[in-house]
This record gives C-alpha cells, sequence and structure tokens, in this order.
C-alpha cells in the first residue's frame, strides 16, 4: 500500500546471511522521517507456518505533520469523515515475526500538539492560510488539541487485523485536551477493537450544544 509514496533511507549496518543489526539509520516514508535501530533475523520455518522474518525495531519521529501519516493508513474508508491537522512526536516498537502467516506487535507511543480535526460528511479539503482545513458542513470541529497516549496490539493469526493485547486497550489516551469553539474539554479515552468498538471516554469540561449542528 506504500505504492506511490516516496521511500528512502540511510542505514549503517552489520548483516551476514540470517542477520541485519541498523547500528543507525534514518527513514523516510511519505515525507515522514524517523530515526531507526534494532534487528531483523531470518526466521526458520516452523511446520504449518510460513517463512519470516524476526523483528525487534525502534522508530522515533519528532514533529511530524499528521496529514502525512494519516495518508499511510491503507484502509482509507476509517479515516473518510475525518480531517486532522497538527505535529506528533512517535516512538514505535515493533517485536515479533512479519509473514504472511503473522504480524509482529507494535507499540506507538504519541503525543500530538497544536492539532486540529474534524468529525463529518461534506467538507473542503483545501487549507486556510494558517494550515487548518476549511469546514463546510462539519458538525464538530476541534481546535487546540494536546494529547498523549499509547496503541499497543498484535493481529491474529491469518486475519491481520490489530486487536487488544492480553486486555489492555488498542489506544490508550492517558490524557487530552481540546478546544469546541471557545469551550475547553479535558479527559481520557480508551479504545479496545476497531471492528466492534468497546470506548471508555471521560470528558470534562462545559459544551454549548448549539455549537453541534
Amino acid at each position: 500500500y506504500l505504492q506511490n509514496k516516496p521511500l528512502s533511507a540511510d542505514l549503517d549496518l552489520i548483516a551476514d546471511s540470517i542477520h541485519f543489526q541498523i547500528l543507525n539509520g534514518k527513514i523516510g516514508v511519505n515525507k515522514a522521517f524517523f530515526n531507526l535501530s534494532g534487528s531483523i533475523e531470518k526466521n526458520k520455518k516452523k511446520k504449518g507456518t510460513a517463512d519470516g522474518y524476526l523483528l525487534s525495531i525502534k522508530l522515533n519521529g519528532k514533529r511530524l505533520e499528521i496529514p502525512l501519516l494519516t495518508a499511510l493508513v491503507p484502509d482509507k474508508k476509517l479515516l473518510a469523515p475525518y480531517r486532522i491537522s497538527g505535529l506528533a512526536d512517535l516512538a514505535v516498537f515493533i517485536d515479533g515475526i512479519w509473514s504472511s502467516d503473522e504480524i509482529p506487535q507494535i507499540q506507538c507511543n504519541f503525543h500530538v500538539r497544536n492539532g486540529s480535526a474534524s468529525f463529518g460528511s461534506a467538507q473542503d479539503e483545501s487549507l486556510t492560510t494558517n494550515g487548518k482545513f476549511k469546514e463546510a458542513s462539519s458538525w464538530v470541529v476541534l481546535t487546540d488539541i494536546e494529547t498523549s497516549g499509547t496503541f499497543t496490539g498484535r493481529a491474529d493469526a491469518g486475519n491481520k487485523k490489530y486487536n487488544s493485547l492480553k486486555g489492555k486497550p488498542l489506544v490508550d489516551i492517558e490524557t487530552y485536551s481540546a478546544k469546541l469553539g471557545t469551550d475547553v474539554l479535558k479527559g481520557k479515552f480508551r479504545l479496545w477493537d476497531f471492528n466492534m468498538p468497546k470506548i471508555y471516554l471521560y470528558v470534562t469540561g462545559t459544551i454549548d450544544m448549539g455549537k453541534l449542528k
């Protein structure tokens, strides 16, 4: 799904026929750049499983533009109702087997600042001078988003759809704050499943219901 997305890499490697050690590296995908370290090792085939690679990878990115990241999401329908902008710091840890049968565990610690998000259907995707989306008929617009949290998940064998790991939430936002117009909202958010969502949401603040159209 990275077809037609710019990809660049600058890596310092120690390698043999089965093992790659990444001492220091940088990788860029769709103009989002990460520092990279870790190891990749060929995984011996077990009975009933496909050949693969054992990954232990760490990526760090600072002040990444969120639209560049959301453009990498394979399922475009997932984010179709949303328009999101802002900057994100990411620390991504990838551990486990990558093969046609398995996907490794992923943990992503993130911090978002100067964010904005809109939720709705009919929207003008052109940008204003301050980098935020013009809204045609969006029913909720959040600005000044500041949030920190973690994504942790592992795919079930075969379906490659990420689910909660050992009961932990897929998405755990420890704290967030945002503005709805001039109203300030703060709270916590947890999500356990993308397909049949189980959600915990805690919100404090005062909302003018007339702004929700």
